[in-house]
This record gives structure tokens, sequence and C-alpha cells, in this order.
């Protein structure tokens, strides 16, 4: 046996060792004494009997992966599953925008906002001749409505969803579908027809409370949208699984925790799943928010400050690092994003962006299209610094998008600030099994920060 490549031990300050494993996610804590014997262990797998304490020992660390066999290479299986899932064709993934039009104008939208072409129905008839050659028997099929703002064009959403559900039961394939959505039009009796269309999901941008949001994302002939969207989703949560999204920048950030009161104040906190985004000038259409964008580790720190907010009102925080085999479908052959006049891209940023088109369902494809294509299914974490990363397996190289265009890899936040999160992962695996928080904890992710942050000069 040898030690896997993808431990992080941290110690606490009570003399608590923590065991963390980047591979199979397990997450072990030892006290004092324990981990001394469990260090030995891993310092010595060889010379581990078969039997007495350290045998034990030997064989939970092995069993959740901190000791693995001597000629195991976990690298090479990472790079197996990434191959296999990037050639995969049974699951086929489709983000569709039935508009690229909006209602909202929000100062930081990276799609040009005079662009507000919709669907016609040539294009429709040539995305479901599209997916019937595409769609794999036994297979799944996943659907994402996106835009612009989707429900402007309900009727496209349901015909498309209609002929989808016949193409799915004569292949026999499974189907999921959820949408992204402002809000301002998901009242009750849009999110029941939604429900009838098998959407499921939905994920609704709040920006914080609502004279930020409604500065951030107003209507786009002006006026306000909080108030309406808050009431929508009262209505909605009823008959779908709604996330809110707050886009996080320096703005808005310190509003994290007021929005979350608004939302307990208005009976919806328990109801929805919530989650701070990062905010970025993807491309020229929003490149004058630069200035106020987040760096990685700053990001990195919001999104602890807004798991500790969470908790503190006695909310579900579902954050945690997640195994992944590709860092998005922008990277996969099966997966396509489809744009209002038929374009076909890989990235939902290039959506907007007709020479990034990969392909067209009204036209074959052309050299710069082809070349698009390539550009993304070459992109391969293993052949970048990445390899070497001990968070590859729950990033996998991250943003493509942000790599592609900048050269550099947009690390997640586990990597700049690995100890503050594993001590947030602890502190909610131990919240869920209703055992006592760890003392200290805002202290000591202070201290981890003041430790952790750049000297200024």
């Amino acid at each position: 046996m040898k030690c896997s490549r993808y431990n992080f031990l941290f110690p606490l300050s009570d003399g608590t060792e923590l065991f963390f494993n980047f591979y199979t996610l397990s997450l072990l804590a030892f006290k004092p004494g324990q981990a001394q014997k469990a260090l030995r262990v891993l310092n010595h797998p060889g010379k581990t009997p078969a039997k007495g304490i350290d045998g034990r020992l030997g064989r939970l660390l092995a069993k959740n992966g901190f000791l693995v066999p001597r000629l195991c290479d976990e690298v090479a299986h990472l790079e197996r599953t990434f191959r296999t899932c990037r050639s995969q064709e049974a699951h086929l993934g489709l983000t569709l925008l039935p508009t690229l039009d909006c209602n909202f104008k929000c100062r930081y939208c990276y799609e040009r906002s005079e662009n507000r072409s919709r669907m016609s129905r040539d294009v429709e008839d040539a995305l479901i001749a599209f997916v019937g050659g595409k769609l794999a028997s036994g297979g799944r099929l996943s659907v994402t409505w996106f835009g612009g703002e989707p429900l402007l064009c309900m009727d496209t959403v349901e015909r498309l969803s209609r002929a989808f559900f016949e193409l799915c039961a004569s292949r026999r394939t499974g189907y999921d579908s959820h949408i992204v959505t402002n809000g301002y039009l998901l009242d009750g009796k849009t999110a029941s027809r939604l429900k009838d269309l098998k959407v499921t999901r939905a994920q609704v941008t709040l920006d914080g409370p609502p004279e930020i949001h409604d500065r951030r994302k107003p209507l786009a002939g002006g006026g306000k949208t909080f108030r309406r969207i808050v009431d929508n989703l009262k209505e909605a949560v009823g008959f779908m699984e709604i996330t809110i999204r707050m886009n996080v920048d320096a703005e808005n950030s310190s509003d994290l925790g007021r929005l979350l009161d608004i939302l307990v104040e208005e009976g919806l906190a328990d109801k929805v799943g919530f989650y701070p985004g990062q905010t970025a000038p993807y491309t020229l259409a929003c490149a004058d928010i630069a200035g106020q964008c987040l760096g990685g580790e700053e990001f990195s720190l919001a999104v602890l400050d807004a798991s500790l907010e969470l908790t503190r009102r006695g909310l579900l925080d579902a954050s945690g690092p997640a195994a992944r085999s590709s860092p998005c479908g922008a990277t996969q052959r099966s997966s396509y994003t489809v744009t209002p006049v038929g374009g076909i891209v890989s990235c939902w940023n290039d959506v907007a962006e007709p020479r990034e088109y990969v392909g067209h369902l009204l036209t074959p494809p052309d050299s710069v299209m082809e070349d698009n294509k390539k550009k993304w299914l070459a992109f391969n974490p293993f052949s970048l610094a990445c390899r070497e990363c001990l968070i590859l397996p729950i990033c996998m190289g991250a943003c493509p998008y942000v790599y592609l265009k900048t050269g550099k890899p947009a690390c997640i936040g586990w990597k700049h600030h690995t100890q503050e999160h594993l001590l947030n992962y602890f502190r909610l695996k131990s919240i869920e099994r209703q055992a006592r928080v760890a003392l200290g904890f805002r202290g000591l992710v202070d201290e981890l920060r003041t430790r952790s942050s750049p000297k200024k000069s």
C-alpha cells in the first residue's frame, strides 16, 4: 500500500486532526491520540500489521482511499474517466435559447443587448430533427432552457418539450429539464405550466436586498424587479424546485446576509436553495464591470461567508466538494448549446458570438466551426499544470472558457483557501450529524484568512 496523492491533513487547535481525501471525498476526524497512530500508519503504510490497532486503522484508511494499492495510478484513472465522459453518447445534453431577447437590462450581462432574435419554426423543426439524430436508445436527454429570458417564448418551450417527449418515448430514454430565468414572469400559473412540461427545477437570480437588486437588474425599459420576483417565487415553489443565485462582486458582497434575512421574512428561506455566483467580464458586452469583479481568492472567501450566513440562520447549506468527471458540458461531444437562429456553440458565454459557432442547424459546418469544435474538445486538464494539483478530482481544470481566453486556469475556491473550506466542510458535516460545532470556528477562519492574505507593500 501507499499514500494517496490526494490526501490533505489539517490539525485543529484542540488537537483533532482532519483527514480528507479529494479523490474519495472521505473526511475523518481523529482525536489527538488516534491521530498520532493514524499518521504513523500513513507514514509507514508497508509496515502496518494485519491485526491490532494499527491494522484496524490501516483498513479504515484504505477503505476511505487514504491508502491505495502500490501500483495504483490515481491520475491515470482520473484521466480515463475524463476521456470516457467526454466521448460518451448515451447522455445528450442541450442548452436551448428560445430567444436572446430579455425584459431585463442587467449591468453585467455578457450578451449584446441589441440582439433580440427569437427562434423560428424552421429552427425548431431543425432542432427536433437534430435531437432525433443524436438521441441514443435507452439513454437520457437533459434540457436546460436559457436566454435571454426563455419565459418570453413559452410557446416555443412547450412545442419543443412535447416533441422531445415523443422522441424520448420512442427511444425509451429518460428525460429531465430545468430553466434559468430572471423570475419576473415565473408566477404560479407559469410554474404550473412548466411543471406539466416536466421542467422540475429553476434558477432565479436575486442580487441582494431591493435597493441593490433593482439597481443591478432593472427592467429593460426601466423599473424595479425585486418585489415581483419574490412574490412570484412564493407561488412557484409549490410547483418546482427553485435555487436562488446571488451574483456577487465588490458592490454587493456585504449585502448577502441582508438578502437572506428578507428571504426568511418572506417565508422562502427554507423552501429554496441558495448559492453565490461570481460575476466576470466574459465578453466585450460586459467589459466595463471588470473593476468591481472579485478575484478568485476574494470570491472564495465570499463563498465561505455565504455558508456561515446560511447556517447562522438555521438554513440548509448544501455546498461541499463534489467529484467531477468533466469541468463542464463545453468539453463533451454530446453537449450542445443552441441559439435562437440555429447556431451551435460549446459554451453559454458564446451564445451571442457567431464567430464562435461550432455548428449550425440550418447550414453545413464550415472550417471555422470545425476548428472551434476541435478547440473545445482539445481542452485537457491533464496536459496542464492541473495534472499535479491536489484538488483536481473536484475541479477537473475548472472553467475551460477562462483558460481558452486567458491561458490561465480559473482555480476554484478550494484551491485558494483549502484549509478554510475543509474546516467549513467539517463544520457542515458536524451540523448534519447534530454534533457540536467546532468551537472558535469564526476565529480560526479569521486567523487562516490573515495568514493566507497577500502581504501589502
